[in-house]
């Protein structure tokens, strides 16, 4: 079903075990022919971990192997007091809604050649009453994504996990993506078509715990509409080891029933040095 996959971590993140061994020998057994590593940045400090991702790339490298990072949004507070402090030691949420930031420069991806960027929002960075106010700051940490030049692949859009208060006042989970409003939705559209992103899907949202049935089979139907609208989708396992499991049935059963086909994944533009 997917030949590619432009979302993975190694053991340079610092919550993945995955070798790149293990990446090579699942590519030739499952029909992968280009992929690329995207190990974690989450503050500036943490660049370090991009050294050594790129380490690890340059003793490995092969033809259909590409270097990438994953950078998450983070509070622009926390970003400039890391800069200062090197660490975020001692550092406290400031109260309200935090300005959108990512961890790197433009200059620092081009000092190890990042071939292309996944930007991905992973939590809120504003109050939060229920679960409308948790997709409205997911929105938001999206379009800066969509409209920011260093990302190349919005990561895993509405990624929301974790139990949140309803309308009735109960506290359940992101578990129906009708929920996101249709406004929303074609702003990010908009946004991606304009700039030239590409979307990604992301395999937990076909069997990670955290999301229902119901929101899985709504969640394809927003990726196929992406896909429909001309947005180029790329598939992302988000895999963080160890091993690499072979996603192709799952993959076949979530996007297939929506009328997805190997063909329409799309390969990042890389950036070239």
């Amino acid at each position: 079903m997917y030949h590619s996959d432009w979302h993975m971590h190694t053991m340079a993140s610092y919550d993945a075990k995955t070798r790149i061994s293990d990446i090579f020998a699942a590519a030739e057994q499952q029909g992968m022919t280009d992929f690329g590593i995207t190990d974690h940045v989450n503050i500036p400090s943490w660049f370090h971990y991009l050294q050594e991702s790129r380490a690890l790339f340059d003793a490995h490298k092969r033809p259909g192997f590409h270097f990438g990072v994953e950078l998450t949004t983070i509070s622009g507070y926390q970003e400039e007091y890391d800069r200062k402090n090197g660490n975020i030691l001692g550092y406290k949420d400031p109260e309200g809604v935090h300005p959108v930031a990512l961890p790197l420069t433009e200059e620092e991806l081009r000092s190890v050649q990042v071939e292309y960027v996944v930007g991905a929002a992973h939590w809120v960075l504003a109050p939060c009453k229920n679960i409308h106010d948790v997709i409205a700051d997911f929105h938001r940490q999206q379009m800066m994504l969509a409209n920011d030049p260093r990302v190349d692949i919005v990561g895993h859009p509405f990624c929301i996990t974790g139990k949140y208060t309803d309308d009735d006042g109960n506290v359940t989970c992101f578990d129906d993506f009708a929920l996101v409003p249709r406004h929303m939705i074609e702003e990010f559209f908009d946004a991606l078509l304009k700039n030239g992103k590409c979307m990604e899907i992301n395999r937990c949202f076909m069997n990670g715990a955290a999301y229902t049935e119901k929101l899985r089979r709504g969640y394809m139907e927003f990726v196929k509409e992406a896909f429909d609208r001309g947005i180029p989708i790329t598939y992302g396992s988000d895999n963080h080891g160890p091993g690499y499991p072979d996603a192709q049935a799952l993959v076949e059963e979530y996007l297939g029933k929506v009328g997805f086909k190997s063909e329409d994944f799309s390969m990042p533009k890389f950036r070239t040095y």
